[in-house]
């Protein structure tokens, strides 16, 4: 089984939908933001994502 990722599809995932240009993250949200044209792309999960749980560090320091 091939899971090899085509670069291409990495580098047009980040291009803006409105004009092509090369999009940033905009902090605070779940967007990437267009420099040049103003238009905010939502970024999308992956299928398989998680609920990112919190764990205490100082109960697991205690475990060891």
């Amino acid at each position: 089984m091939n899971n090899e990722v085509n670069p291409s599809a990495i580098n047009n995932s980040l291009n803006c939908s409105g004009c092509g240009a090369l999009l940033h993250f905009n902090p605070g949200t779940h967007n990437l933001l267009c420099d040049y044209c103003g238009v905010s792309n939502a970024i999308e999960s992956a299928p398989d994502s998680r609920d990112i749980l919190p764990y205490d560090y100082d109960r697991i320091c205690r475990r060891y």
